[in-house]
């Protein structure tokens, strides 16, 4: 998890918080698994905001998709339903 343990509390700030964004960011192009460990972090912890922010349904499902397609690859099932049941619940709103 190279640079992850960096982060571990970041969730905790807000899903806009710059420190947030910025280690996403960092880790987006050079450590997937730790992007995707700090993502499912932040979606855990307040799914409820990630729902019911403004951006296009289609933007955050597109982009929970291709999570899940890493997740199913590096066969991380329980974290797939978990993104399964958000997309559902963002498709529902």
């Amino acid at each position: 998890m190279s640079g992850y343990q960096d982060y571990n509390n970041l969730h905790n700030k807000g899903i806009y918080s710059k420190e947030l964004i910025s280690a996403l960011i960092e880790l987006k192009n050079k450590d997937v698994e730790g992007f995707t460990n700090l993502m499912l972090e932040v979606l855990r912890f307040d799914p409820a905001q990630v729902i019911a922010d403004s951006s296009p349904s289609f933007k955050k499902t597109g982009a929970l998709n291709k999570m899940m397609e890493y997740l199913e690859t590096t066969e991380r099932y329980e974290d797939c339903s978990f993104v399964r049941d958000l997309i559902k619940r963002i498709n529902e709103q």
